[in-house]
């Protein structure tokens, strides 16, 4: 609850910074990639992470963590060729020509999403709360801090969406970090054959999770992905910054 707490509260106090540096369309164009982003980390790993809290060995958790972590790379790769074959197609679709970088860059913000995702669940399985608090802590505060440097640069214009990569890039290593501190022999034990049992034996949370996961997902964010279609960038950018703000009491509670 302390880091839910704390990186609601960063993004909240550094948003009159922000809004003096960025334009709404600048926003927009965030709150489409933040979204596309939300959505796609919901199959980048199968669900497999969730799973991994349930073995009684801590080889087969670890294995269940390679298997997530194995899906994340192949699901993001797929993902960018996916984009780079249709992205005339993608843009019309979402009426964001200036949106070119953007997309571009969803397959990576999605890896190091669903690695996340991953290793957080790792450390529930460990009870190591306190990693997990201080990644979202850092998480929350390298990208404000990070928004707000490539504001003040000749990135301005993708500020948004580098820093909040950038965010997710330390929080995620630090996550790591303080896995293999405390769990030294985390990936000892992983091997391809073992790997294979597990993603058979745990077939349900594809099956039975991905689907609801990603109807919960797009319906959270297609407001914001029907707006950038229909409006433009500005009403979307004072749509998704509203959403940013409002939301973060729901979250901690």
């Amino acid at each position: 609850m302390t880091g839910t707490f704390v990186s609601q509260l960063i993004p909240f106090l550094v948003s009159p910074i922000l809004t003096r540096i960025y334009t709404p369309e600048e926003f927009g164009e965030f709150g489409l990639f933040f979204s596309l982003v939300m959505v796609c980390s919901v199959f980048v790993s199968g669900r497999y992470e969730m799973s991994i809290v349930l073995p009684k060995s801590d080889k087969d958790a670890e294995n269940i963590l390679g298997l997530s972590i194995l899906l994340c790379l192949i699901s993001s790769c797929i993902l960018f060729l996916a984009i780079v074959l249709f992205k005339n197609q993608i843009l019309g679709l979402f009426h964001a020509s200036r949106f070119y970088f953007g997309f571009f860059v969803v397959p990576i913000a999605v890896f190091f999403t669903g690695v996340y995702q991953a290793l957080n669940y790792w450390n529930y399985r460990k009870e190591t709360y306190n990693t997990v608090s201080i990644s979202r802590a850092s998480r929350s505060l390298n990208s404000s801090l990070c928004s707000i440097i490539l504001g003040l640069t000749a990135l301005k214009k993708s500020g948004l969406i580098i820093g909040d990569i950038l965010g997710q890039l330390v929080s995620t290593l630090l996550l790591l970090y303080r896995t293999l501190k405390h769990s030294p022999h985390v990936f000892k034990f992983i091997k391809f054959a073992d790997i294979k049992i597990q993603a058979l034996r745990y077939k349900q949370f594809p099956i039975y999770n991905l689907t609801s996961g990603l109807l919960e997902k797009t319906s959270s964010h297609s407001p914001t992905m029907l707006l950038s279609n229909f409006f433009g960038d500005t009403v979307t950018g004072f749509f998704s910054f509203s959403m940013r703000i409002i939301s973060a009491p729901s979250a901690i509670v």
